[in-house]
């Protein structure tokens, strides 16, 4: 049961009452909440798709206080697909508190490899597509979405201390998104969040041919207080100039991503920097060019700790297997 590019995501989950999944240690859900940007509006009550909203922002303020009425797992289902260019419409901040336990899916596009198109507004140069502040996105889902940025700062999906954050089938730094963010997914440097996990997306970069828009970092967590087991796989990341997963990470496990990098450069694949601790590597691909990359591996573990404070597994560079730098 699934509806994104015919993978079998949802093999776990039970079709309830009202067409909802449920699963995954099963809490049921909440209420449906429509948007679409074509037809909707922010005056209507958004429950009925006859009657969505026009903005993600007015679908967030209808999020069910999650803390203090218990965990409803409210669905925001997402029907326009064009680029929108309302600030207020595509980059809603959330704030700590009520707004967790939700789900947020693109689910509109004629073509699933997209989802739902959101783009930056020139009035919002730095902001985010999505903030979550403090908290905010605890246990929550984001998924079926293409998110672009603006000229500079965190482009698709920023984060803080958001724990249990699950984020798939997206594209981040898609071509026609009007400017070059610097990062598709970004955690502030001093915040931290925990058990995240980030699978099956794209991050389409702006060098090596790739037609993408991101200008630094695919994935960039580099807090003071490292964020604690949080899981990268199964990802794809063309020509990002910087780095692709530049991380500071607790117990994190990052298995199974394919890089087309930007540079025959060290490190610009994977760079677990200084704080990283206890993390498991392994199964990721990563070459530039159609030969086997001869600069330095396109990994590198700078952990204060020592060589053995992360394991490496098996890990290729072009044709050849290898450790980081």
């Amino acid at each position: 049961m699934s509806y994104f590019r015919g993978t079998n995501k949802f093999r776990n989950l039970e079709i309830v009452p009202g067409g909802m999944f449920a699963g995954f240690g099963y809490s049921p859900p909440g209420k449906n909440i429509y948007v679409d940007y074509l037809r909707g509006n922010d005056s209507y009550v958004g429950t009925n798709p006859n009657y969505p909203l026009k903005t993600i922002a007015a679908a967030f303020l209808k999020i069910t206080d999650s803390l203090t009425t218990g965990w409803k797992n409210d669905y925001i289902w997402v029907l326009a697909s064009k680029d929108q260019d309302d600030a207020a419409t595509i980059y809603p901040t959330v704030a700590a508190g009520a707004e967790a336990h939700w789900h947020l899916i693109g689910v509109s596009n004629a073509n699933p490899t997209f989802g739902v198109v959101l783009r930056m507004d020139a009035d919002n140069e730095e902001a985010a597509c999505i903030t979550l502040n403090n908290g905010a996105g605890v246990e929550s889902e984001i998924a079926g979405i293409s998110f672009g940025g603006g000229a500079t700062g965190a482009g698709g999906i920023s984060l803080s201390q958001t724990h249990g954050l699950w984020v798939h089938d997206c594209y981040f730094g898609h071509s026609f998104c009007g400017d070059t963010p610097d990062y598709g997914i970004y955690s502030a440097d001093a915040t931290n969040h925990e058990n995240c996990l980030i699978e099956d997306c794209w991050f389409w970069g702006s060098g090596n041919n790739s037609q993408g828009k991101l200008a630094v970092d695919g994935i960039r967590m580099l807090g003071a207080t490292p964020p604690k087991n949080v899981i990268i796989r199964r990802n794809v990341f063309m020509g990002i100039p910087g780095v692709a997963i530049y991380v500071n990470l607790l117990g994190g496990v990052i298995l199974d991503n394919r890089f087309s990098m930007d540079a025959d450069t060290a490190g610009s694949a994977i760079t677990l920097d200084t704080l990283s601790y206890g993390c498991f590597i392994d199964g990721n691909s990563a070459n530039f060019g159609d030969t086997d990359a001869a600069t330095g591996p396109p990994w590198l573990d700078n952990s204060a700790g020592g060589a053995d404070s992360n394991t490496w597994g098996l890990n290729w560079e072009g044709g050849a297997a290898g450790y980081p730098a």
